[in-house]
């Protein structure tokens, strides 16, 4: 899965990447993913500064699912501040 576990993100948006076997269902916080013939899926994910989890569940044709989180490190604030 790109990008990795517990990594600094800078940009407000990334694309999450990753490769799936056996599963016709995919969740991403939630929201449906599409996955490609080849098992590979992609979506566009809102980064806000501080952490963000990222949960991504799925599901086989039995209804057997499994859940993977991930953990992301906004850090995109474009503000300045001043002490």
């Amino acid at each position: 899965t790109y990008p990795p576990n517990g990594v600094a993100i800078t940009e407000k948006y990334i694309t999450l990447k990753g490769q799936i076997d056996r599963a016709n269902n995919l969740l991403i916080n939630g929201r449906e993913a599409n996955i490609d013939e080849k098992g590979a899926f992609s979506d566009e994910i809102v980064i806000f500064p501080g952490i963000n989890m990222i949960t991504v569940t799925a599901k086989d044709q039995f209804g057997r699912s499994t859940e993977d989180r991930l953990t992301l490190v906004g850090n995109n604030n474009s503000s300045s501040t001043t002490p």
